[in-house]
C-alpha cells in the first residue's frame, strides 16, 4: 500500500504507527485536539495518504470525524461491556464511575454515522458484537507496537526503575498513593522529545492500572511488555496469550501492588526471566503484523 496518516489525542500513539516499509511507503502521525477546530481556517494542510487512522474517535465530534479524508479507519481502545473479572460488586462506587464511562462511549460510537468512515477497530468481542447490534461493521485488533520499540530497555542495572504511562484518575490514585517506591511518570509531553528513548532504556518495570474497574488491556501495557519492561499490571482483559504469574506480575488490589513494588524494589532481578518473557510473547503486538492483518480483513 502507499501512504498512512495516523491522527490521536495522545502523542503515545506515535509509538503505534508502523515504520514505513513492504505494508506503507511512508508513515506520519499527527496529534489531533479532540477539542475541535484543528480542521479550520488555520489548520495545516493534510498530508496526503492513502490511508487514515483516527485513534479513540469517542473523544471527537460527529462533525470533526464526517470531515476527515477518506478511506478513514476508526480505532477505540475501550471496553463497551464489563465481564466477570471486572468484580464491580464488590465497590458499588468504583462500579457507578466504570459503567458511566462505558455509557459514554457507547454514545459516542453509536452517534458516529456508518457511511462516515470505512473500517471500525475495537479491542474485544464484546464490543463488537455491541456495535455490530446496532449496524456498526467492526474488526477485532490488539493494540500495535512500533517494532524499533521491542526490547529497548536496558535491564542489567542494580537498582529498580518505575514508570508508568498511565495519567492520573481518582481509581489510579486509590493505588499508588501509598506506595514507598518512587514511580516515574511518563506523561504525553515526554513522548515528543529525542530523549525518551533514553528514559524508556532505563525503566525496569512499568506499572498499568485501568482508567476505571473495568478491566481492558491498553496500549500502556503493550508498550511496556515490548519495550522489556517487567510489567506489573491489573488483570488483562482480553489476555492475548499473556499468562499472569509468568509474563507479567497480577495485582487485584492496593496491598498486592504495595507489595509487589515493595518486592521488586528490593530485589531488582529477580524479574528478568519474567520480562523476557513478556517481551517475547509482545511480538503479538508488533505493529506490521497488527497492520497487516488489518488490511487482511478490511
Amino acid at each position: 500500500m502507499g501512504s498512512l496518516q495516523v491522527f490521536g489525542p495522545r502523542a503515545l500513539y506515535e509509538f503505534s504507527v508502523p515504520s514505513p516499509g513492504e505494508l506503507f511507503s511512508e508513515t506520519n502521525f499527527t496529534i489531533v485536539p479532540p477539542e475541535g477546530g484543528w480542521l479550520g481556517s488555520q489548520a495545516k494542510p493534510l498530508r496526503q495518504a492513502d490511508l487514515y487512522v483516527l485513534m479513540e474517535p469517542e473523544r471527537y465530534s460527529r462533525e470533526f470525524i464526517s470531515r476527515l479524508p477518506r478511506p478513514l479507519w476508526l480505532w477505540s481502545l475501550e471496553r463497551l461491556v464489563t465481564g466477570e473479572e471486572d468484580d464491580l460488586e464488590r465497590t458499588p462506587a468504583l462500579a457507578r464511575q466504570a459503567v458511566s464511562r462505558i455509557e459514554k462511549v457507547r454514545a459516542a460510537l453509536t452517534s458516529i454515522p456508518v457511511k462516515d468512515y470505512d473500517l471500525l477497530i475495537v479491542p474485544d468481542l464484546g464490543a463488537q458484537k455491541y456495535l455490530s447490534s446496532v449496524g456498526h461493521r467492526c474488526i477485532l485488533s490488539p493494540p500495535a507496537v512500533n517494532e524499533s520499540l521491542f526490547g529497548l530497555a536496558n535491564n542489567g542495572g542494580e537498582e529498580s526503575v518505575f514508570a508508568t504511562f498511565n495519567t492520573e484518575s481518582d481509581y489510579r490514585n486509590l493505588y499508588t498513593q501509598g506506595l514507598e517506591v518512587s514511580v516515574q511518570q511518563l506523561g504525553v509531553e515526554t513522548i515528543v522529545p529525542e530523549g525518551i528513548r533514553s528514559v524508556l532504556s532505563g525503566v525496569t518495570h512499568g506499572i498499568n492500572l485501568g482508567q476505571t474497574a473495568v478491566r481492558d488491556f491498553p496500549l500502556e501495557a503493550a508498550l511496556h511488555l515490548a519495550m522489556g519492561h517487567t510489567l506489573i499490571s491489573e488483570p488483562l482483559d482480553p489476555k492475548h496469550g499473556l499468562e499472569p504469574g509468568i509474563d507479567y506480575f497480577e495485582v487485584t488490589s492496593v496491598p498486592e501492588l504495595f507489595h509487589v513494588t515493595n518486592y521488586v524494589g528490593r530485589n531488582p532481578g529477580t524479574t528478568k526471566l519474567m520480562a523476557y518473557r513478556g517481551s517475547q510473547k509482545a511480538k503479538y503486538f508488533g505493529a506490521d503484523r497488527v497492520f497487516s492483518d488489518l488490511l487482511r480483513q478490511a
